[in-house]
């Protein structure tokens, strides 16, 4: 249905990407076994035709094996973003700013999945320059991925650090 149906403005989708235009979160977690010559040929072409349906466009790459397909995605001007999972065990925000940056050199926003305790660390890196404020999108959680924060106020207070940036 279009947004005057519904009575808002942009749609919404599985990774709470909002946009203000038809959006979709384009994904392969298969990929992470497959080498680079099989998933661009068997997995691309068909997605980036599926990509020219819709307006905004992100890419859910799912863990540290997927990595080998980075530079290829970061070449595809039709999408927007990269949404990037860490995955089990490797949540740890620390390890990933070199992936980060790599994504925000090549001109695309990047959704990561930061726990409370590492909000500060991600607010020094944002203010030293290393990642860009710009087209970062912070996802807060805990590795259970269930109540990242014990109250509303800490939620709040998160919501307001981050917002200073």
């Amino acid at each position: 249905s279009s947004p005057e149906a519904v009575g808002i403005e942009g749609y919404l989708e599985w990774i709470y990407a909002w946009a203000p235009g038809r959006n979709l979160t384009f994904s392969c977690d298969v990929s992470c076994m497959m080498g680079p010559e099989m998933f661009n040929k068997l997995f691309l072409p068909p997605m980036i035709e599926q990509m020219q349906s819709v307006d905004y466009r992100t890419y859910h790459l799912d863990g540290p094996d997927a990595l080998v397909h980075l530079d290829r995605l970061l070449d595809i001007p039709e999408l927007h973003a990269i949404q990037w999972v860490a995955g089990s065990g490797q949540w740890e925000l620390k390890q990933w700013i070199p992936v980060i940056q790599r994504i925000q050199k090549k001109g695309k926003a990047v959704q990561v999945f930061c726990a409370p305790e590492e909000i500060d660390f991600l607010i020094q890196q944002v203010r030293q320059g290393e990642v860009k404020r710009e087209g970062l999108w912070i996802f807060v959680h805990r590795e259970n991925l269930r109540d990242p924060c014990k109250t509303e106020g800490e939620a709040r207070e998160l919501v307001e650090r981050v917002a200073n940036l």
